[in-house]
């Protein structure tokens, strides 16, 4: 895998060269895993920045917050959208694109 290609792609397209894995995180974790601690272990990137792009995210209306019983955690659930599928096809293809040079 070749992480620079997908950081690389991350940043033209969405900005930031995390983003792209913040965001594949969170269309392949399970409901259960969809708040900034777990999306952060997931796509390998620091909880803070992880937090600021779910938090735009809801407030776009992409994430949306659930109460999980017994607990003080603010999990998410998806809205549907096609950024969730296209975010795990361009993740795969980002990584399965050989290096330019």
């Amino acid at each position: 895998m070749t992480s620079e290609n997908v950081d690389n792609i991350s940043t033209a397209i969405f900005g930031s060269s995390g983003r792209l894995g913040i965001l594949r995180a969170i269309a392949a974790a399970s409901e259960d895993d969809l708040y900034p601690a777990r999306i952060a272990e997931l796509s390998s990137t620091r909880a803070s920045q992880v937090g600021v792009d779910m938090k735009r995210l809801r407030e776009v209306g992409l994430l949306k917050p659930r109460k999980v019983p017994g607990s003080s955690r603010l999990n998410y659930t998806r809205a549907p959208s096609v950024l969730w599928d296209l975010a795990e096809s361009l993740y795969t293809e980002s990584v399965r694109r050989k290096p330019r040079g």
